[in-house]
This record gives structure tokens, C-alpha cells and sequence, in this order.
């Protein structure tokens, strides 16, 4: 069955790193390494236990989950993971999108908002983020 799910938060708050540190993992537990700072805001593709993984960084604005959504649907996707916003133009798209693929809706996991945090522990949350989402594809 295919999963949608969206990282929500506001701007800045951890959605992005998560999403790297998420593609940095899978991408790690496959053989291949990815520099952080190759990531940016690309969209990656990953066969994982026999189920393409799409994974979207970007989605704060309409027009970023509109590619996003598009992206998804062209590799064909078992599970796709969408950095985004619960409110607004990005979850309408989303939660349109859901609902021409015949889901209820989106999996929405909120990002803890770690804008203000000591960068240690900023990325022990992000890291965990990431782990959480990690345990979802599976």
C-alpha cells in the first residue's frame, strides 16, 4: 500500500536537515554516500526493502510540492516523504494529491521546532526525526 507522509513545521524549524539526515541514512544503509552538502533541497529516489522511496526536501511553498508531486509520480512511489506545511498552499496540494491517489490523508508528523537550539542538540531532535521517518518505510 502506498504511504504519503509530510514533515510539517514552520520555516527553519528542522524540516530540511531532518529530510537530509533521512537520505543520508537510507543512502548509507545502501552502500552509497551522499555529502550533506550535495542534498540541498534535490529530490532522491531509493529502492528500500523492495519499495521506491521518494523523498522531497523542499515544500514550503505551493509551487516546490507541486514539483515535489510531480517528482513523486514519475518514479512510480510505494512511500514518498514531503518536507511541507500543515497549513496553506503546500498541505491543499498535498492533501489534494492524497485524495486523487483514494487515501484518507496525509501522514503528517510534526518537526520539532529546534530553530533555537545549541547545535548539538539541535541534531540529536533532527537525528531522531529522521530515525522516526526511517522506521516508517519499513
Amino acid at each position: 500500500m502506498k504511504r504519503i507522509i509530510g514533515l510539517y513545521g514552520a520555516a527553519n524549524v528542522g524540516k530540511t536537515h531532518s529530510l537530509r539526515m533521512l537520505i543520508e541514512m537510507i543512502a548509507h544503509e545502501l552502500g552509497n554516500e551522499i555529502e550533506h552538502q550535495e542534498i540541498s533541497d534535490k529530490k532522491f529516489t531509493f529502492i528500500v526493502n523492495g519499495k521506491t522511496v521518494c523523498i522531497c526536501p523542499a515544500g514550503d511553498n505551493g509551487y516546490e510540492i507541486g514539483k515535489a508531486i510531480e517528482y513523486v509520480n514519475q518514479n512510480n512511489f510505494d512511500v514518498a516523504i514531503f518536507g511541507s506545511r500543515s497549513k496553506g498552499e503546500p498541505a491543499n496540494r498535498l492533501n489534494a494529491f492524497v485524495s486523487e491517489c483514494g487515501f484518507e490523508s496525509v501522514e503528517w508528523r510534526q518537526c520539532p521546532n529546534t530553530k533555537y537550539w545549541p547545535g548539538d542538540l539541535r541534531t540529536e531532535v533532527e537525528m531522531a526525526t529522521a530515525k522516526m521517518l526511517r522506521r516508517m518505510i519499513d
